[in-house]
């Protein structure tokens, strides 16, 4: 028997699964599989079936032998096999090898149950015909292929391709019929190449086919060019790099091209896979390239390359090559008139124009789109006009043409069009739009004029440009840079002849190398004897001069001139100067003695006799100057090598102070705020430690990252600050620029050319993972900007410090750091202290400012962004202006901060958190954060996880006792992008909050559809009178938050949307009857005049949250039979409150019942009891309950219970064994079970109480016991229980014991329980029976007392030494007590 599994998964994953018993079967199977391009796995036939291998499959092949009834195994397998048909809907296939059905047939009885597990393979109406041989089998399998690739390649798999896309339906059937047709008569790998002109559309058909058939393959790969990867040196590598990738998801550092190809062998062999290349336009790299994939692929693979011309195709054979042709003239005038006329043909008196405008077009759909929608609803006289410039464009000049529709722009259009194509392509148009806002005028209007004219286009708002359109747009707008006055780290003076090729060009490398400018003059050719004026230049604007001194070096007048300059400089400006005694000694050169010395002489005597003294003097001084300084003498060294590196590293030391980022002109706090992620970044640890800065915008997470990063930079092998990767990330190859200024930073050397993402990706790894460093990674706002720069620890070396500051908590989590510091506003003093080095150039503000000051430091709420901004703004202005800025910030924020705090609001991601932000903003800061959550998910916005990204992202944050609070700046943001949706119309808004708009759009009746929230907090000396029919056209409110509000008229003008009613001091005893509550989640009515809720109950089934606390009227509770969902009922402080209608058992999800202070209320209902999912019940302050019911046991999720200022004396037995108590505050008492227990056993042992029956004490006193101590020693007796004790093993081997624990019934212990209160006189008197019954053993108590204390101390229960008594050594006190 054989059975074998085909599955080609979208995944690749798959492939052939095989099991058999005979060998030459694997061989024929195995070679007929490889020729058809398909991978085989071997199954061993072992007893437990690969059941991950089968359910991966989709399709089983089984193969019947001769001798397939010989293995018990094949049967079970067959089972399996059939399993995976039934439950996944598997196709099976039965084949015959050496045998025929009908054979099969006659050896399988029909009544046995071999037949019932093989006929169903044999009606299978997919089994293949009967095979004669093994050998046969491949010619099926080849013709299966063949069905597949057909399927593969059907029109219909290309049925969802854009309709809009004119041209493209008919060029994809044109490649189908070609591909269908070689693609099975040819049985090897297919290359197709497309070619066309630029922008006909070619990288479009190929993502058609990549998208829709590559789940067909084992692999996949698409592979784009781009200049930067044709300007490699290696970009082959690079490219067969991304290949392997794709294909196996390995990662190669390798370099070397016929070591790749090796890998690349590896990978593709005999896998069928499909490859795109796209853009590719050297014939070199296409070659290389193609060439190797071909022949390392196996059968059936596809490769698809596109290109501008169809030569290149030739050196590779293609198979096929496709030209992507222009729209002919049916399809053009269909695009155009698409876009000129919004229809399919043109208007009246427009044809033959329009037919003009085709010709010039050139059959180019982006011409043909541009200028369509250029003469939209233009007049004739412009028709002809743009025909009239076309005509004069010469055919061919496409960029020319396209330029006439940016010229018909406005200037504020075209300055909005250049920016785009020239910064903001893929970038959202609404930060576009904001970010313009300020500089360019009607950005809104142009925006929407450059999308009408397609020069724009908005997808999933990110804006694009075309390429042909974006090149226009940078050719105008470039401009040249000037270059900036160039300063040097380095100037190197040398004798050239001695050092520049060696020493000298050494150590001018690898200052270079290091990042550290330096200034070496390569050609050097010493013409005349004055030196250059540049040279001079140079060493007056370095920093460092270090001089090489060489046997020849005073034998040159420019070294020696260089010389004397450099040591003026250093005695007259803060320049330093390090010599280099190269071949020569320093006492040599001091002395002019010996070679250095010789040297000297000869200039001497070349110089003229006028000029000698002079030289001699001024030269001689300089000499022993600088043969006094502190340097370098290579002849202390081993090698050039030891020597350059320390020069290297002295001169980084030196200039390290430069180096430093500037951090804050005024660092206020800082410093304090620095030590707790100093501490941790200057351990010693060896691990690599991930250290994140959190926190709102504007708060100084840039600022402490630059003061860490200066203070512990030097410490490290190398050290990078990568600032604003937000924005930096955003602009063109962004990604790539930041990763090579990453590798550039760290090893120090010129900025390295990386063609895409993932090769810098492995380059960081392959570069950094043995360095030290540390690097910061300053506002990171998404998880790929991590991936790429900080994939994870290994990439860095051991001991390297990533320091990561962002706004999203978020990505914190997903990189696993664990220190995490969470950035604090500064404190009041702090906070008064920047503001006035910023406002009055001092530490504390001028004295007629004090209060406008601190009125100010109020407003900014400690953030730091603010306190600089409005400090600035405010410097040296009157206090006119002071008083009105303040005013104006109470309506709308300052601009700045206001921008700067939006980024986040910007960039949540979808418009659900957005709306619960700014539902936040408005009604609910200061409420508990659950609370706040059942009502916005009432509204459908999955709150949830939309509250849990705001707190990620610093927006909201959870403070104490679980309320949601956030920063005034942000709360006044939020607001302000609600009053930006409509100034001045209020009624527009979508939420209403201003106690002057809410009362001018309800005096005025001006309500719309708009308004999805309200709050008004009347006056109280405000008589305005209120009528309901205001709020009539509100059709979508909401929210609705009242206080101290007055409505007359109808309730049935009230939204039926309503989901939060928040309504303080409610003026009517009974809520209206056609008050339509329908969708309702909560309702707050606090301090109403309510006396009864509803005169007739209505229904209420999303209803979740009640409370009436502070009702004061208020009687009896409302009919809960119609709010089956009720989950909180609060009713705090209602003192008339007498009934709780017996509906409340009904509640089947209620989890907190309060009913603290209503002084009123008897008892507890007993149905209250059967509430199974409270957990909360609080009846404090409840004076008349006496007592608990015993049904309280019932209560099987109760966690807190909270009883005390009642007048409740005993307690239920059943509340003791309830073990789902955590918290419990009853008779005084308030803590855990295992706190309050014992203590309300102590007091129980009070003199002043009597017992009725001594005797019927005792004998519930253990069981009263174990029952307090089960819960708290449930887990204790569960390891005693494995592991007794002697004095355990002496009581379950006695008989007496035995027989009293079978006498006790519990029964009828419990019930007396109930009645029966433990007093310290019976207790006592019991003791004492107990202790004259126990004279025997009276020694052993010494041994007890230290029991006694090791329980109390653990359990905190004073009676465990009694109790062990009683259990373990006093049997005969026991039968003598209960004999009397």
């Amino acid at each position: 028997m054989s059975s074998f599994s085909l599955e080609f998964d979208l995944d690749n994953r798959a492939c052939i699964t095989i099991s058999h018993h005979t060998p030459d079967v694997i061989f024929y199977l195995e070679k007929y599989f490889k020729d058809v391009g398909i991978k085989t796995w071997i199954d061993d036939m072992a007893e437990e079936c690969p059941r991950a291998d089968f359910k991966s499959c989709r399709m089983h092949v089984v193969v019947f032998t001769p001798v397939f009834l010989e293995s018990g195994i094949f049967f079970k397998r067959l089972l399996t096999i059939r399993r995976n048909q039934e439950l996944l809907n598997k196709t099976v296939v039965a084949v015959f090898c050496g045998l025929s059905e009908e054979q099969l047939r006659e050896q399988v009885r029909p009544d046995s149950e071999l037949w019932t597990r093989t006929a169903w393979i044999l009606d299978s109406a997919t089994a293949i015909a009967e095979v004669a041989s093994i050998s046969d089998f491949g010619n099926k399998l080849r013709s299966r292929k063949a069905h597949l690739s057909l399927s593969m390649l059907n029109d219909e798999s290309f049925d969802d391709l854009p309709h809009h896309q004119v041209g493209l339906p008919r060029r994809v059937r044109e490649l189908l019929k070609i591909l269908r047709r070689r693609y099975i008569l040819l049985d090897d790998t297919i290359i197709v190449g497309i070619w066309g002109a630029k922008g006909i559309g070619k990288t479009t058909i190929v993502k058609a086919f990549y998208d829709r058939i590559g789940g067909y393959f084992e692999g996949k790969s698409f592979l784009s060019y781009n200049r930067k990867v044709y300007g490699e040196e290696n970009a082959g590598v690079s490219l067969m790099k991304q290949l392997i990738f794709d294909i196996s998801e390995t990662e190669l550092n390798e370099t070397n091209v016929v070591v790749m190809h090796e890998h690349m062998k590896e990978v593709l062999y005999q896998r069928r896979v499909l490859v795109v290349l796209d853009g590719v336009n050297s014939e070199l790299e296409l070659q290389k390239v193609c060439k190797n994939v071909k022949k390392c692929c196996g059968k059936g693979s596809l490769i698809f390359i596109t290109s501008l011309g169809d030569v290149r195709f030739k050196y590779l054979r293609a198979n096929i090559i496709y030209e992507m042709k222009r729209l002919n003239s049916e399809e053009s005038l269909e695009l155009f008139c698409l876009h000129a006329f919004k229809q399919f043909n043109p208007k009246i008196g427009f044809r033959d124009f329009s037919k003009r405008v085709i010709e010039y077009c050139e059959g180019l759909l982006l011409a043909l789109e541009v200028f369509g929608s250029l003469l939209h609803k233009k007049t004739e006289k412009y028709w002809k006009r743009i025909v009239n410039k076309l005509e004069a464009i010469p055919h061919g000049v496409i960029q020319n043409k396209l330029k006439i529709s940016v010229d018909s722009l406005t200037n504020t259009e075209k300055d909005l069009f250049f920016n785009i194509a020239c910064f903001y392509v893929g970038q959202s148009e609404h930060y576009v739009t904001q970010l313009l806002r300020s500089s360019t005028l009607h950005v809104e209007m142009g925006m929407s004029s450059l999308i009408a004219h397609n020069l724009v286009k908005v997808m999933n708002d990110k804006l694009y440009v075309h390429d042909l359109l974006q090149e226009i747009g940078r050719k105008i707008i470039q401009k040249s840079k000037p270059k900036p006055k160039y300063s040097y780290d380095v100037f190197l003076s040398f004798r050239g002849d001695d050092t520049r090729r060696s020493f000298t060009s050494h150590l001018c490398a690898a200052l270079k190398q290091a990042s550290i400018e330096v200034y070496m003059d390569e050609e050097r050719i010493e013409r005349g004897e004055i030196i250059s004026s540049s040279l001079l230049e140079a060493i007056e604007s370095s920093r460092i001069s270090i001089i090489i001194f060489s046997k020849n070096y005073a034998d040159s007048s420019w070294c020696l001139q260089e010389l004397d300059k450099i040591m003026e400089c250093y005695k007259a400006t803060s320049q330093e100067v390090l010599p280099i005694f190269f071949d020569v000694r320093p006492f040599e050169v001091r002395k002019q003695q010996n070679a250095f010395g010789k040297a000297w002489e000869r200039l001497i005597k070349r110089t003229s006799i006028s000029k000698r003294k002079k030289l001699t003097i001024n030269l001689k001084r300089a000499l022993v100057e600088v043969a006094n300084l502190s340097g370098w003498d290579m002849h202390n060294h081993r090698t050039e090598t030891e020597l350059i590196d320390e020069v290297i590293e002295t001169v980084t030391k030196k200039l390290g102070n430069n180096t430093c980022l500037f951090v804050a002109h005024h660092p206020v706090g800082l410093k304090s705020r620095m030590q707790d992620i100093l501490q941790l970044l200057q351990s010693k640890s060896r691990d690599v430690i991930i250290a994140g800065v959190w926190g709102m915008g504007g708060i100084g997470k840039t600022t402490i990252a630059k003061a860490i990063y200066n203070e512990v930079g030097q410490n490290f092998e190398g050290k990078c600050f990568l600032t604003n990767v937000r924005e930096a990330w955003k602009q063109e190859n962004g990604h790539v620029h930041l990763q090579e200024q990453l590798l550039s930073d760290i090893l120090k050397s010129r900025r390295m050319a990386i063609p895409n993402i993932e090769m810098g990706k492995t380059l960081l790894r392959q570069k950094l993972s043995k360095k030290r460093v540390i690097v910061v990674l300053d506002d990171v706002n998404n998880e790929n900007q991590l991936n790429a720069l900080c994939g994870s620890r290994e990439w860095f070396g051991h001991g390297s410090r990533i320091i990561i500051t962002t706004r999203d908590e978020h990505l914190l989590k997903i990189l696993r750091v664990i220190h995490v510091y969470t950035m604090k506003e500064l404190d009041d003093n702090e906070s008064l202290e920047l503001f006035s080095w910023h406002a009055f150039k001092q530490a504390v503000p001028e004295q007629d400012f004090a209060e406008l000051s601190r009125r100010l430091v109020s407003y900014s709420g400690g953030l730091p962004l603010a306190l600089e901004i409005l400090g600035s703004y405010l410097f040296d202005r009157e206090i006119l202006i002071w008083e009105s800025v303040l005013e104006k910030l109470q309506q709308i924020p300052n601009h700045q901060i206001h921008e700067i705090l939006k980024i986040n609001y910007d960039g949540l991601s979808d418009n659900t958190e957005k709306e619960i932000f700014l539902d936040i903003c408005c009604f609910f800061v200061g409420k508990d954060k659950n609370y706040v959550m059942q009502i916005l998910n009432g509204c459908g916005f999955y709150a949830d996880i939309g509250i849990k990204r705001l707190i990620e992202l610093s927006l909201v944050r959870v403070c104490y006792k679980n309320k949601l609070e956030m920063h005034n700046l942000l709360r006044d943001m939020g607001r302000e992008i609600i009053r930006e949706q409509s100034p001045k119309k209020p009624e527009k808004r979508t939420r209403l909050w201003s106690y002057d708009d809410v009362l001018d759009v309800l005096i005025t009746e001006s309500g719309t559809r708009s308004i999805e929230g309200l709050a008004l907090n009347m006056l109280r000396n405000n008589s305005s009178s209120l009528r309901v029919d205001m709020f009539k056209k509100m059709k979508m409110l909401r929210l609705l938050q009242l206080v101290n509000v007055h409505l007359t008229g109808d309730y049935d003008y009230l939204s039926t949307n309503l989901r939060w009613l928040s309504w303080r001091e409610f003026p009517l005893e009974n809520m209206p009857m056609n008050f339509n509550l329908e969708k309702i989640v909560a309702i707050d009515l606090k301090w109403s005049n309510l006396v009864k809720v509803w005169k007739k109950s209505q229904l209420l089934e999303e209803l979740k949250c009640i409370n009436l606390s502070h009702s004061h009227y208020l009687t009896e509770t409302p009919n809960f039979s119609n709010i089956p969902h009720l989950e909180k009922l609060i009713l705090k402080d209602c003192p008339r409150l007498s009934i709780i209608h017996p509906s409340i058992g009904d509640l089947k999800c209620i989890l907190l019942l309060n009913l603290k202070n209503c002084r009123s209320l008897n008892h507890l209902p007993r149905n209250v009891y059967k509430l199974k999912s409270l957990k909360t019940l609080i009846v404090c302050g409840c004076s008349k309950i006496d007592k608990l019911e015993e049904d309280i046991g019932q209560m099987e999720s109760l966690t807190t219970l909270d009883a005390t200022q009642t007048a409740i004396a005993q307690v239920p037995f059943s509340l003791v064994r309830l073990k789902s108590i955590k918290l419990l505050s009853i008779c005084g008492y308030e803590g855990s079970p295992r706190e309050v227990f014992p203590c309300l056993v102590l007091s129980w042992m009070s003199p002043t109480h009597r017992s009725k029956s001594l005797s019927r004490a005792f004998r519930i006193f253990p069981s009263l016991i174990r029952g307090i101590s089960y819960p708290l020693f449930s887990r204790r007796y569960e390891i005693a229980n494995d592991r007794p004790s002697t004095s355990q093993a002496s009581c379950q081997n006695t008989p007496a014991v035995l027989e009293f624990q079978e006498q006790v019934n519990m029964k009828r212990l419990e019930t007396l329980m109930t009645s029966l209160t433990i007093q310290a006189g019976w207790f006592n008197k019991t003791m004492d029976t107990l202790l004259k019954s126990i004279s025997k053993v009276f020694l052993f108590i010494f041994y007890f007392y230290h029991i006694y204390i090791i329980f109390s101390n653990i359990c905190r229960i004073p009676f465990c030494f009694a109790y062990v008594c009683l259990n373990s050594y006093q049997v005969n006190a026991f039968l003598e007590l209960k004999a009397q």
